[in-house]
């Protein structure tokens, strides 16, 4: 099987796609721990994500951030999550913390 993958940069478009991923990694922890531990809404997730991809870049680089940082739990449930980590481009900064380079850029960050 040949399968060519594409990344590109999350837009305000992709925002069904990013909650429909949001949905699925949060199935995956649940029945990870055994226990629902989250309360969301699929639609309003996807709002939710279309209003912070548009900002997350802005507010980091408007506060001076270099870069974001995540970490997954230290059990093996969590390697498929470790694993988009480090597809999305995410470099390993230790043990299971990612570190994302924020490219420089103008930010148009406006605080309500």
């Amino acid at each position: 099987m040949n399968t060519e993958i594409t990344i590109h940069a999350a837009t305000a478009s992709d925002a069904q796609d990013l909650a429909v991923l949001v949905d699925e990694l949060l199935t995956e922890i649940s029945d990870a721990i055994g226990v629902q531990a989250f309360k969301y809404n699929l639609e309003e997730t996807a709002i939710n994500a279309k209003n912070l991809i548009e900002q997350k870049k802005d507010f980091g680089r408007s506060i001076g951030w270099k870069r974001l940082e995540v970490t997954t739990p230290p059990l093996p449930q969590f390697d498929k999550t470790l694993a988009f980590y480090k597809r999305e481009g995410f470099a390993n900064s230790g043990d299971r913390k990612l570190r994302f380079e924020l490219p420089p850029g103008l930010a148009s960050f406006q605080e309500h």
